[in-house]
């Protein structure tokens, strides 16, 4: 097999020779066209002009860069008229006019660029043996990019941050083949509004709840059909079963609180931990004596210092103070505590038994009626006192752990959560017991979403009408939010289109973002979203 077997066909091109050199294959290829067609009035000529050289690169071969080395010739136009004396050969069946690479290579940059981003993109196009600036990866790509449709009939518009709550821009996506079709740079009613006039073919809008999109497509597209996303109906409806709970956390205190009782009566907690007993002294200093002995009887044997502190477990300067001592070294006995505080003590029991227990105050409240000792003194005293804090932390622990308490938000979720522990199944039938508003607004925002599930449409009016008799301020609020854009929900409950490709975009977007680090144009952005895309299809 010959190595042009191994080259695309290139007509008018010969190959003249094959070089290889520090990783890099250098092909020579040689014209040999005798006519062409002049680019600007088309007028054929045999006259030449000389000749001229042309770099090329290639995709690799086998990790070694590949370039073509075009020797091809330049005409002179024959056309008077015609403003260009002379023209280079057309070598478009190796790259296009103006460009140093082929085709093949240039859309894998332009694929590493979609992915990757320009500076990593840069760095794997090196691990590639094509080897280009970021700058070069951001340019293929943006020259890259797949035109969308032009005659979009469903279409998803959802809003995404340039900057968290300072700066937002708009998406649009077509449901039917899943690719962008623009990022605006903001979410003004006239912008979306002009992008809609500018698709007539529009048929279809899906979107979240935003009375601007609702406003913006009824200008842009009145001949469209909105579709509310049930996602975001779902949220909508949590959103108000939280403000429920919120107005209601006296309730999930009292549980929690009531919960705490039972289980402290359940299980009550250890005594704290008596002091130290003279038992316990006794038999410490057994413990010292038999250490002592045993140092002394293995000096009397010969040993070293150094062997016997490693013998016993102790260490060599406490083996030199009982070889130096002469006899068993005993303890200084603990200097006697003032009785400084003795005065003061009814007060102390007194205030403790008022629920008083923090120390500090108690200090300062003896302090100033002339206690003259430190803080130390009275924590020393009330410890004894103490049935939780530090000599029953484990136990308080059991108690906390057995019945935490709950946020709003946590005991929303609570409310939903499919396997619960046991803590929990608890909690949840208690404040339903206890808080009637809770027990009624959880069951109207379950109907609510069983009527998501199964898009019954016939079901939703009705549970209209009984959600805004039962009186309450946040289901009556949700139920008129739902009615200002009542054919939205209709529709989301009759068409199965939903926002979730568009959030699957919005996603990307971000990522993308991240990637540069928040200085992407919308041009750039878009570029990359649709080049993504099309990858991703193929």
């Amino acid at each position: 097999m010959a190595w042009t077997d191994l080259l695309p066909q290139l007509p008018y091109l010969q190959m003249d020779s094959i070089h290889q050199k520090d990783q890099q294959v250098l092909i020579t290829l040689v014209s040999t066209r005798e006519i062409d067609q002049c680019p600007t009035c088309h007028t054929c000529s045999q006259a030449g002009h000389g000749w001229f050289t042309r770099c090329i690169h290639s995709l690799p071969c086998s990790g070694q860069t590949v370039t073509f080395l075009v020797h091809a010739r330049r005409f002179r136009c024959l056309n008077p008229a015609c403003p260009r004396k002379s023209f280079r050969e057309d070598l478009s069946m190796l790259a296009l006019r103006y460009q140093r690479r082929t085709p093949a290579a240039t859309c894998l940059l332009s694929s590493l660029a979609a992915i990757a981003g320009g500076q990593a993109g840069a760095c794997l196009a090196r691990q590639l043996s094509l080897p280009t600036s970021r700058s070069t990866l951001l340019r293929c790509l943006l020259r890259q990019v797949v035109v969308p449709s032009s005659n979009p009939q469903v279409v998803g518009v959802d809003d995404f941050a340039w900057t968290k709550r300072r700066r937002y821009g708009t998406i649009l996506v077509d449901l039917q083949t899943h690719r962008v079709l623009a990022l605006l740079a903001d979410c003004e009613v006239e912008t979306v509004a002009a992008w809609f006039r500018h698709h007539p073919s529009v048929q279809i809008v899906t979107r979240d709840r935003s009375l601007t999109f609702s406003d913006a497509i009824r200008r842009g597209a009145p001949q469209a059909l909105h579709i509310a996303d049930r996602f975001h109906l779902h949220m909508n409806a949590m959103g108000c079963l939280e403000t429920v709970l919120t107005r209601e956390q006296v309730t999930l205190h009292r549980v929690v609180a009531t919960l705490r009782d039972e289980h402290r009566k359940a299980y009550p907690p250890p005594e704290p931990a008596p002091l130290v007993s003279e038992q316990q002294r006794s038999m410490r200093r057994a413990r010292r004596y038999a250490r002592y002995e045993q140092v002394v009887q293995l000096h009397t044997q010969g040993w070293s210092q150094r062997a016997i502190a490693q013998e016993v477990g102790l260490h060599p300067q406490t083996v030199a103070i009982y070889l130096n001592a002469g006899q068993f070294p005993e303890r200084a006995p603990h200097p006697a505590r003032s009785h400084a505080i003795q005065p003061y003590l009814e007060y102390l029991r007194q205030r403790w038994e008022q629920a008083e227990h923090n120390g500090r105050l108690l200090f300062e409240e003896i302090r100033a009626q002339g206690y003259p000792a430190g803080l130390t003194e009275v924590y020393v005293t009330i410890q004894p006192w103490r049935t939780h804090g530090p000599t029953a932390s484990l136990a308080r622990a059991n108690v906390v752990e057995h019945s935490p308490s709950y946020s709003p938000k946590q005991t929303l979720w609570l409310l939903f959560k499919e396997k619960p522990t046991a803590e929990e199944q608890r909690f949840v039938p208690r404040i339903l017991e206890q808080s009637q508003v809770i027990a009624r607004a959880y069951k109207y925002i379950c109907r609510f979403r069983q009527i998501l599930t199964e898009r019954d449409e016939t079901a939703l009016h009705p549970w209209a009408y009984e959600a805004e008799a039962s009186q309450i301020p946040e289901l009556l609020r949700f139920v008129q939010r739902l009615r200002l854009d009542w054919e939205a929900v209709e529709n989301a409950l009759l068409f199965a289109s939903s926002q979730g490709q568009v959030e699957g975009q919005v996603n990307r977007l971000k990522v993308f973002k991240r990637q540069g680090y928040g200085r992407a144009s919308c041009a750039l952005l878009q570029a990359r979203l649709v080049g993504a895309s099309e990858l991703y299809r193929t």
